[in-house]
């Protein structure tokens, strides 16, 4: 109606707000120790609350960084600052326990700079080197390092005992690691020391 009281009836469309959204991503695997960021995207200005807190950094922000121990739902609920709408998603991360430890073979401590200690290397799934030894053949103890914490895991043998050059020969190592999901793993071998 206009100021003069004339009317006019014509149609109108009043459309709704798009729908509330809010996306993580898709399902993932990582590796025991390994950290993972999280990103929860949204269509509108939303509040954030993740209802799956297991090792996350943050319960209220958009983007979160997370390091599991084990297979784990991570979930977010956004709610609209203006109209009180919410949505949700959820990822499935699975963690593998793949054991990352590698023990060389052999090494030459002959002052070349090239392999000149011997140490065995270990992923970041690898929370504590609890004990390691080195015997010679006869089972002599010719090294030993405990409680060796992460990321140190400084454990280094130069090929001496009692201040003296060993001979070449195989070496056994005996090691106990302490894993970041609790797990206790003992492992063992031998290794060649070459002059």
């Amino acid at each position: 109606m206009d100021s003069l009281g004339c009317e006019k009836v014509f149609p109108a469309v009043i459309g709704s707000p798009p729908e509330l959204t809010v996306s993580i991503g898709e399902d993932q695997q990582i590796l025991l120790g390994d950290r993972i960021r999280l990103e929860a995207v949204s269509n509108r200005p939303v509040n954030y609350e993740w209802t799956t807190t297991d090792s996350l950094d943050c319960t209220n922000c958009s983007s979160v960084n997370a390091q599991p121990l084990g297979n784990v739902v991570f979930s977010v609920k956004v709610v609209d600052i203006s109209t009180g709408c919410e949505a949700e998603d959820s990822v499935n991360i699975v963690v593998i326990r793949d054991r990352k430890v590698f023990f060389p073979s052999a090494f030459s401590p002959n002052g070349d700079g090239v392999n000149d200690e011997w140490s065995f290397f270990a992923g970041s799934d690898v929370d504590q080197i609890i004990t390691f030894r080195i015997f010679s053949r006869s089972g002599t103890l010719v090294y030993q390092a405990d409680q060796v914490n992460t990321p140190d895991l400084s454990i280094y043998w130069d090929g001496t005992f009692n201040g003296k050059l060993m001979d070449s020969g195989v070496f056994v190592y005996l090691t106990e690691i302490l894993f970041a999901d609790g797990e206790q793993l003992s492992f063992q071998g031998d290794f060649t020391l070459l002059r």
